[in-house]
């Protein structure tokens, strides 16, 4: 069963939060905050802009750059011939580990096998939330479940809404 619609953030509800404080539901609004993300990093107030994005992805070779640093260890072999040159039973077995750390300060050699740097086993991915599995699923792709802009006037908006139903809530308990 596919999912198109993914609840992730308070945004998405609406005032149904508010409503459900003000009519007393606590079932529901028990049930629509299990439902949300429990990464704070999916809330639509802590997304960063598209740009911000961009020239984070520069830093990193520009810091390379400045610093004079070399490219960074590989994290999987590129093809089947990298195999022969990882193996280094033979020196581990001589005893020879300055010989080891040598050669990986020289040529660093990848940290894994596998050339599908993305690839992440299934069992990992069986232990993460299902908006986690959701991302993972439709990565690349415009889902609901990818970083929103944050609504600042649709939020306020609902503040406001928030604040006259419990004055008005409040004077009618009073008369």
């Amino acid at each position: 069963m596919e999912i198109d619609t993914l609840l992730v953030n308070e945004s998405q509800l609406g005032a149904q939060l508010n409503h459900c404080v003000h009519d007393k539901r606590r079932s529901d609004f028990s049930l629509m905050l299990a439902m949300l993300s429990q990464d704070v990093r999916d809330f639509s107030e802590f997304q960063q802009d598209q740009e911000n994005k961009a020239e984070q992805i520069n830093t990193d070779n520009d810091l390379r750059s400045l610093f004079e640093l070399p490219e960074p260890e590989p994290l999987a072999l590129k093809s089947l011939e990298e195999v022969t040159s990882f193996n280094q039973a033979a020196t581990v077995e001589s005893e020879l580990f300055d010989d080891v750390r040598l050669s990986q300060c020289i040529a660093p050699k990848p940290l894994s096998f596998r050339d599908d740097k993305s690839y992440i086993p299934t069992q990992i991915k069986a232990n993460l939330s299902l908006c986690q599995q959701h991302r993972l699923a439709h990565q690349g792709k415009d889902s609901i479940a990818s970083p929103q802009p944050a609504n600042v006037a649709s939020w306020l908006k609902n503040v406001k809404t928030a604040m006259a139903k419990s004055a008005s809530i409040s004077l009618h308990s009073i008369v």
